[in-house]
């Protein structure tokens, strides 16, 4: 496995220099179906959310629990989630590009 990333080219979100820059959202903005771009979300509970269709670009999601949560088709470009708790999340049909998850575990997200 160590083999693959070495031949990997890892890229960082490209995010706005300021926080301040996005539009803060609420959790109850996140839809079934619904594309989100230059948005963050601060300290909220997603959990048991259920999207069919969910795609957020440049985005910045800090403490936001998305447990249990189903995303079927889920699109992140550009996007930072920091202490996001993805315990028994789904996400079946996604796509990350250029997403830093940091400081909680991760390895319970199932596909």
């Amino acid at each position: 496995m160590f083999a693959i990333l070495s031949l990997m080219k890892l890229s960082l979100p490209k995010l706005p220099a300021a926080k301040t820059d996005l539009q803060p959202l609420e959790v109850s903005q996140l839809q079934a179906e619904v594309s989100l771009d230059e948005i963050s979300i601060y300290m909220a509970d997603a959990s048991g959310l259920r999207a069919k269709n969910l795609t957020l670009d440049t985005a910045i999601l800090e403490k936001v629990l998305f447990t249990e949560a189903r995303l079927e088709k889920l699109g992140l470009l550009d996007v930072e989630l920091k202490g996001c708790d993805l315990t028994a999340a789904r996400c079946s049909e996604s796509s990350l590009i250029r997403v830093r998850i940091t400081g909680r575990p991760y390895d319970r997200l199932r596909p």
